[in-house]
């Protein structure tokens, strides 16, 4: 799953349930529109060629505007998440001794540092282009269509003398009714539109299709009596090769080694034969099947790892060493498992 949209997730349920909402208040907004248009037209024909001034704000500033607001929070909701995670960090009683007894907070308070500084330099780079169409889309939207209906309204009144003081009132009154729900019609719409990149978010989500099934069915696997890896190659990145054409065998109860400088592709095979990832072309084979025919959960059982990089979850000792396993005594089964490993 991209990261980008697993980030911008967050907050996507209220999103929707506010697209919902400016949707109703757009249909709405189009009928009291509609009505106001012709209210406008029948007072004035001319009058409704004010409309254009709010549509061009909108439509063309506020889309420009949505685009610069979604791409300055896909940049910094990570960020964000940093300075989050230390705040909370710090106004946590349970974590105060850690703090006070170690060198922790000079770390956190320049990760936090550092998130903030990477915000900075977001806003810098859309600072300048928000506050120009931010301005457009303001004089466009309000400054154009009042002040505009005013003038016309003087000058009909007073230049070409077509209107009297009364109908002047109830022009200036309607005009301006219209245009304010005009605006809110627009502004309903842009907010729709500015939650539909979340939805579109949030379906891609939902329709994302796994490379590798993690409930995927298939062949029960026994003991392990052999690997075999046969012409083997593998990519993360087009064109790029990490492995190309390895092919060995391993049989029995034997113990081998994988030696290598870094970025070699040792971790690399350890990854694809437990089916982290399935090889760019070749096969795998345990026992002589190809592991894509195995049960995946079946067949991930039969081997442990201890990644160089592992991760140590925000959880007890204790479900850090059983991870999830179902075991009849957990707290003795963690607790052998930590004597042998010298803990």
């Amino acid at each position: 799953m991209p990261s980008r949209v697993l980030y911008i997730f967050d907050g996507s349920a209220q999103k929707m349930t506010a697209s919902v909402d400016f949707f109703f208040s757009v249909v709405f907004g189009v009928v009291a529109a509609a009505a106001a248009f012709w209210s406008m037209f029948s007072i004035d024909p001319w009058s409704v060629l004010f409309v254009i001034s709010p549509i061009i704000g909108n439509f063309v500033f506020g889309g420009l505007m949505n685009k610069i607001w979604g791409g300055r929070y896909v940049d910094t909701v990570k960020n964000n998440r940093i300075a989050e995670y230390v705040n909370r960090v710090m106004h946590l009683a349970e974590y105060a001794k850690e703090i006070r007894y170690s060198s922790i907070h000079d770390l956190m308070l320049k990760r936090y540092n550092e998130a903030m500084d990477r915000n900075c330099k977001v806003a810098d780079k859309y600072g300048k282009k928000a506050i120009a169409y931010t301005w457009a889309q303001n004089v466009t939207t309000f400054a154009l269509v009042f002040e505009g209906i005013m003038i016309y309204a003087a000058y009909r009144t007073i230049v070409s003398k077509t209107m009297g003081l009364a109908e002047l009132a109830i022009m200036f009154t309607a005009m301006s009714t219209s245009s304010w729900i005009l605006i809110g019609l627009f502004n309903n719409l842009m907010e729709a539109m500015k939650n539909g990149q979340f939805l579109e978010y949030f379906h891609t989500f939902m329709e994302y299709k796994e490379k590798i099934p993690e409930n995927q069915e298939g062949i029960m696997p026994e003991k392990i009596r052999s690997i075999e890896f046969k012409n083997v190659c593998f990519e993360y990145k087009e064109n790029e090769p990490v492995i190309n054409n390895l092919s060995f065998k391993i049989e029995g109860d034997k113990v081998c080694a994988l030696v290598g400088h870094n970025g070699a592709g040792k971790s690399t095979i350890i990854k694809l034969l437990f089916r982290l990832y399935d090889p760019t072309s070749g096969e795998i084979l345990v026992n002589g099947i190809n592991i894509k025919d195995y049960n995946l959960k079946a067949y991930r059982k039969q081997f442990s790892a201890a990644f160089q990089d592992y991760k140590v979850m925000a959880m007890s000792v204790k479900d850090n060493v059983i991870m999830g396993e179902q075991f009849d005594n957990p707290d003795e089964t963690a607790e052998r498992a930590l004597k042998c490993a010298g803990v």
